[in-house]
Formats: C-alpha cells, sequence, structure tokens
C-alpha cells in the first residue's frame, strides 16, 4: 500500500497520467458535457474484447451519435487485459440495440490441434456457450501444457522452445 502511495504521489507532483487514468479521465470530461459528442460519424473499435468498463463508457459516449463497428472475441475475454470483462459484449448489444452480430465459424490463425484444445476449453465456460470453431489452416499445430515454478522458470522455458523450433 505504501508503495501505490509513493508511486501515485509521483504521478500527482509531476502531473502524469497511466493509460488506465487517462480513459477515465476522458469518460469522465464527456460525461460531464451536457452535450453530445457530435462530429462522428464512424466509430471502429478493434480487439473489443480487452475493454474494460471505463473504455467501454467512452466507447459509448463517443459513439452515442455514430454508426459503431465493434471486432472482437469473447472468448479471448479469458486473458483480462486491464480488467477486460467478457460483460462488455452483452453491454454492447443493450448499448447499441439493432447491431448485427457476425459470427465467425472458422479459426484462421491456428492449427487442428490448437483449435480441437480451444474448442474443449471453451466448453468450461459456465457463463455463455460458444459454438464449436472448424480449423481452416491445413496444419496440425501442437498444443503443451507445461508448468513452471517461477516466471524466470516460465521465460527460460519459453525462449529455449522457440531456440529448439527455429534453429
Amino acid at each position: 500500500t505504501r508503495r501505490l502511495e509513493q508511486y501515485e504521489a509521483f504521478l500527482d507532483q509531476h502531473r502524469l497520467l497511466t493509460y488506465s487514468q487517462m480513459v477515465a479521465f476522458a469518460a469522465k470530461k464527456l460525461e460531464s458535457k451536457l452535450t453530445a459528442v457530435t462530429g462522428v460519424r464512424h466509430l471502429l473499435v478493434d480487439e473489443y474484447q480487452d475493454i474494460n468498463p471505463a473504455q467501454k463508457k467512452l466507447v459509448c459516449l463517443i459513439g452515442r451519435h455514430a454508426n459503431v463497428f465493434a471486432v472482437g472475441d469473447p472468448r479471448q475475454s479469458i486473458y483480462q487485459w486491464r480488467g477486460s470483462d467478457m460483460k462488455c459484449f452483452d453491454d454492447f448489444l443493450r448499448e447499441f440495440p439493432g447491431c448485427e452480430t457476425i459470427t465467425l465459424k472458422e479459426n484462421r490463425r491456428s492449427g487442428k490441434k490448437i483449435v480441437k484444445a480451444e474448442n474443449m476449453f471453451a466448453r468450461t465456460f459456465k457463463r455463455r456457450r460458444f459454438a464449436p470453431l472448424d480449423p481452416a489452416m491445413k496444419g496440425h499445430g501442437m498444443v503443451i501444457v507445461a508448468e513452471s515454478e517461477t516466471p524466470e522458470s516460465e521465460a527460460e522455458w519459453v525462449a529455449e522452445q522457440i531456440r529448439r523450433l527455429v534453429c
């Protein structure tokens, strides 16, 4: 707690903001204005699975009177980058009623073994059910489960795998 207080004091002293603070600050400023954001006709949000509630609020404020196009994979919300939440997809449908959802049925990025493992893992999700994806790549790829004692030993293992596979 003390280190966090020191960090926040340093930011205040130097008039600095973190990325998350910038997003929250922008949303707060936009929300405090009584007039809507104007002049935005189209808003594209990529990697929607990575947004957090402050970013979602910013999208809603900027896109209130715009055509909003969001691209994302709710399955990837499991990584929870910067507080992301799969619920943001459900909220998007409420915030922008009438939007069209297009679901891709193929995974064009990963081999057959990886897609099979992904589909098995997706079946364990309790809050949402996903139709299985079909692999589009011809290769099989590989799935490896590894455990490490420390982040350093994990990094060493990953680096060794890369050396082994590339060299």
